[in-house]
Protein backbone atom coordinates (compact mmCIF):
# COMPACT_ATOMS: atom_id res chain seq x y z
CA UNK A 1 0.00 0.00 0.00
CA UNK A 2 2.74 2.16 0.57
CA UNK A 3 4.04 1.67 -2.76
CA UNK A 4 0.88 3.02 -4.45
CA UNK A 5 0.64 5.86 -1.93
CA UNK A 6 4.31 6.62 -3.58
CA UNK A 7 3.13 6.09 -7.31
CA UNK A 8 -0.10 8.50 -6.71
CA UNK A 9 2.08 10.92 -5.01
CA UNK A 10 4.56 10.82 -8.06
CA UNK A 11 1.81 11.12 -10.68
CA UNK A 12 0.01 13.56 -9.41
CA UNK A 13 3.49 15.59 -8.63
CA UNK A 14 3.88 15.06 -12.13
CA UNK A 15 0.66 16.33 -13.79
CA UNK A 16 0.98 19.05 -11.39
CA UNK A 17 4.54 19.71 -13.29
CA UNK A 18 3.12 19.28 -16.57
CA UNK A 19 -0.02 21.55 -16.36
CA UNK A 20 2.50 24.14 -15.12
CA UNK A 21 4.73 23.61 -17.61
CA UNK A 22 2.08 24.40 -20.39
CA UNK A 23 0.57 27.02 -18.42
CA UNK A 24 4.37 28.59 -18.18
CA UNK A 25 4.44 28.14 -22.20
CA UNK A 26 1.20 29.50 -22.80
CA UNK A 27 2.06 33.17 -20.92
CA UNK A 28 5.39 32.56 -22.93
CA UNK A 29 3.78 32.07 -26.06
CA UNK A 30 1.67 35.23 -25.45
CA UNK A 31 4.14 37.28 -24.10
CA UNK A 32 6.12 36.34 -27.37
CA UNK A 33 3.52 37.24 -29.74
CA UNK A 34 2.97 40.37 -28.10
CA UNK A 35 6.57 41.68 -28.63
CA UNK A 36 6.47 40.24 -32.32
CA UNK A 37 3.03 42.44 -32.82
CA UNK A 38 4.58 45.56 -31.57
CA UNK A 39 7.94 45.13 -32.86
CA UNK A 40 6.02 44.84 -36.42
CA UNK A 41 3.96 48.01 -35.81
CA UNK A 42 6.84 49.65 -35.17
CA UNK A 43 8.95 48.36 -38.44
CA UNK A 44 5.84 49.46 -40.41
CA UNK A 45 5.43 53.06 -38.31
CA UNK A 46 9.03 53.56 -39.41
CA UNK A 47 8.89 51.75 -43.38
CA UNK A 48 5.64 54.72 -43.76
CA UNK A 49 8.00 57.14 -42.14
CA UNK A 50 10.43 56.36 -44.82
CA UNK A 51 8.02 55.52 -47.64
CA UNK A 52 7.21 59.31 -46.79
CA UNK A 53 10.25 60.96 -46.72
CA UNK A 54 11.26 59.76 -50.15
CA UNK A 55 8.56 60.40 -51.60
CA UNK A 56 8.57 64.12 -50.91
CA UNK A 57 12.03 63.85 -51.51
CA UNK A 58 11.34 62.81 -54.58
CA UNK A 59 8.60 64.84 -55.63
CA UNK A 60 10.95 67.97 -54.93
CA UNK A 61 13.89 66.81 -56.60
CA UNK A 62 12.21 65.25 -59.60
CA UNK A 63 13.59 67.32 -62.34
CA UNK A 64 16.88 67.10 -60.88
CA UNK A 65 16.89 63.11 -60.26
CA UNK A 66 16.27 62.53 -63.85
CA UNK A 67 18.82 64.67 -65.18
CA UNK A 68 21.10 63.04 -62.81
CA UNK A 69 19.97 59.55 -64.35
CA UNK A 70 19.96 60.75 -67.90
CA UNK A 71 23.44 62.21 -67.70
CA UNK A 72 24.89 58.90 -65.87
CA UNK A 73 22.92 57.07 -68.60
CA UNK A 74 24.51 59.06 -70.99
CA UNK A 75 28.31 58.58 -69.56
CA UNK A 76 28.06 54.98 -69.15
CA UNK A 77 26.81 54.13 -72.84
CA UNK A 78 30.06 56.57 -73.86
CA UNK A 79 32.20 54.09 -71.63
CA UNK A 80 32.79 51.01 -73.73
CA UNK A 81 32.59 47.98 -70.48
CA UNK A 82 29.66 49.62 -69.31
CA UNK A 83 27.50 50.84 -72.87
CA UNK A 84 25.01 48.25 -72.31
CA UNK A 85 23.81 49.99 -68.68
CA UNK A 86 23.74 53.06 -70.29
CA UNK A 87 21.42 52.17 -73.07
CA UNK A 88 19.16 50.32 -71.41
CA UNK A 89 18.84 53.35 -68.64
CA UNK A 90 18.03 55.58 -71.56
CA UNK A 91 15.35 52.77 -73.05
CA UNK A 92 14.12 53.14 -69.43
CA UNK A 93 13.50 56.38 -68.53
CA UNK A 94 12.73 56.65 -72.40
CA UNK A 95 9.93 53.86 -71.85
CA UNK A 96 8.78 55.59 -68.89
CA UNK A 97 7.90 58.89 -70.71
CA UNK A 98 5.19 57.22 -73.25
CA UNK A 99 2.89 56.25 -70.67
CA UNK A 100 3.43 59.65 -68.90
CA UNK A 101 2.19 61.57 -72.47
CA UNK A 102 -0.50 58.99 -72.83
CA UNK A 103 -2.04 59.73 -69.48
CA UNK A 104 -0.59 63.06 -68.46
CA UNK A 105 0.85 61.84 -65.08
CA UNK A 106 4.26 61.28 -64.28
CA UNK A 107 4.81 58.04 -63.29
CA UNK A 108 7.68 58.74 -60.84
CA UNK A 109 5.58 61.19 -58.86
CA UNK A 110 1.86 60.69 -59.53
CA UNK A 111 1.73 64.44 -60.48
CA UNK A 112 -0.43 65.74 -63.34
CA UNK A 113 1.97 67.12 -65.93
CA UNK A 114 1.07 70.82 -67.59
CA UNK A 115 0.56 70.80 -71.43
CA UNK A 116 4.50 71.68 -71.74
CA UNK A 117 5.76 68.41 -70.18
CA UNK A 118 3.12 66.23 -72.17
CA UNK A 119 5.15 67.83 -75.30
CA UNK A 120 8.62 66.93 -73.88
CA UNK A 121 7.38 63.75 -72.65
CA UNK A 122 6.65 63.32 -76.31
CA UNK A 123 9.52 64.34 -77.85
CA UNK A 124 11.04 62.32 -75.13
CA UNK A 125 10.26 59.00 -75.78
CA UNK A 126 11.10 59.77 -79.25
CA UNK A 127 14.65 60.34 -78.15
CA UNK A 128 15.10 57.83 -76.38
CA UNK A 129 18.02 56.14 -78.46
CA UNK A 130 19.82 59.79 -78.08
CA UNK A 131 22.28 59.00 -74.56
CA UNK A 132 20.89 61.52 -71.76
CA UNK A 133 18.69 63.73 -74.44
CA UNK A 134 15.47 62.56 -73.32
CA UNK A 135 16.14 63.16 -69.28
CA UNK A 136 17.80 66.48 -70.07
CA UNK A 137 15.40 67.93 -72.37
CA UNK A 138 12.70 67.10 -69.07
CA UNK A 139 14.69 68.34 -66.30
CA UNK A 140 15.88 71.35 -68.08
CA UNK A 141 12.13 72.19 -69.48
CA UNK A 142 10.78 71.61 -65.45
CA UNK A 143 13.54 74.10 -64.46
CA UNK A 144 12.66 76.60 -66.70
CA UNK A 145 8.69 76.22 -66.01
CA UNK A 146 9.83 76.66 -62.22
CA UNK A 147 11.26 79.92 -63.12
CA UNK A 148 8.59 81.57 -64.99
CA UNK A 149 5.59 80.99 -62.69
Amino acid sequence: MGNQIVKVSIISHHRQAREYAIQVAQETHVKVEARIRKMCEGTSTLWKGATKAVGDFVKENEGKIKVALSVTAGILTIIPATSVIGVGMNLALGVGSAPNAITGEDWLTGRELSTTEKVVEEAGSLLTLIPGASSALKGGCRSWEKHIS
